[in-house]
């Protein structure tokens, strides 16, 4: 679906933005802390690991992505609070033009209809100077009776 409002489009491409990035960051931060860890932890036992600098070392590293994806659930929020929103109007949208599109095909059928009872009006009495052309039962009794009255 084509979203027309340009504030839409530019929160859900901020969305994807910070998406992408959050996964890069992660993906940094991760070998970051790998290259932290493994200089820090040279020859030392996991009981020392468990300090202050430690925690900054698992921390650091991943801050960036935290922070971006904490940005992508709120805007994901306030875009998918907009565009629920956009479509409730174009579907209100849509429906109004249903239903005025309906009230002309109703307006244009009910002129046919009375600019036909109109034509027929004129057009019964002419109906019945007339021959019947058709062959109708009334047509061919008349017919029949001028035979007899010559006879």
């Amino acid at each position: 679906m084509y979203i027309k409002d340009p504030t839409i489009r530019e929160a859900i491409l901020k969305v994807k933005m910070y998406r992408i990035f959050s996964l890069i960051f992660f993906i940094v931060g991760f070998f970051v802390f790998l290259l932290l860890y493994s200089g820090y932890m040279k020859g030392r036992e996991l009981v020392e690991a468990f300090t202050l600098v430690m925690l900054g070392i698992i921390l650091l590293p991943f801050t960036p992505a935290l922070v971006l994806s904490w940005l992508t659930l709120r805007c994901d929020k306030t875009a998918e609070a907009a565009l629920s929103q956009y479509i409730q109007q174009e579907q209100f949208k849509k429906e109004e033009q249903a239903r005025l599109n309906d009230k002309r095909m109703r307006e244009a059928d009910a002129a046919r209809a009375a600019a036909a009872a109109k034509a027929s009006e004129h057009d019964v009495p002419a109906l019945y100077e007339q021959d019947d052309p058709s062959g109708s039962a009334a047509g061919i009794e008349a017919e029949d009776v001028a035979l007899r009255s010559d006879e």
